[in-house]
């Protein structure tokens, strides 16, 4: 069965409208790297380095064991540009200072994946809505 030429022409918009591009919010899943089903853990420690970039922004710091060990654990948060919204910035963070985080343990390994990020006791604090 052909298309009448009228039917031709109302289809267009109609095609046009359904394959209009949009942007797509994509986002990869934590599960792979972090039990999100675990209690949250605390870690405090001094800053070691601090990776202002895209797509999640990391704070390296060495945390300080019972015993006297020191641990690197990597706090793994948002984008950067997220952060930027709330306020932080490339100088945010800076080796030397003391900062706290608290969210979802590793499956393996020291990481976190932050929920909420304080820095020199609430100089700047970050927290996922």
């Amino acid at each position: 069965m052909r298309m009448s030429v009228l039917a031709r022409i109302a289809a267009v918009p109609i095609f046009l409208a359904a394959s209009a591009v949009v942007p797509a919010q994509a986002h990869h899943s934590s599960v792979p790297w972090y039990d999100l089903n675990a209690d949250q853990i605390t870690v405090t420690g001094v800053v070691r380095e601090f990776q202002f970039i895209n797509p999640h922004v990391y704070i390296i710091i060495d945390v300080t064991g019972a015993e006297g060990q020191v641990e690197e654990w990597r706090l793994e948060s948002t984008s950067r540009n997220r952060m930027m919204r709330a306020g932080w910035n490339e100088d945010s963070v800076k080796p030397g200072q003391t900062v706290t985080a608290t969210g979802f343990p590793a499956w393996k390994g020291n990481g976190v994946d932050t929920e909420e990020i304080i820095v020199d006791d609430g100089a700047m604090v970050w927290k996922r809505q």
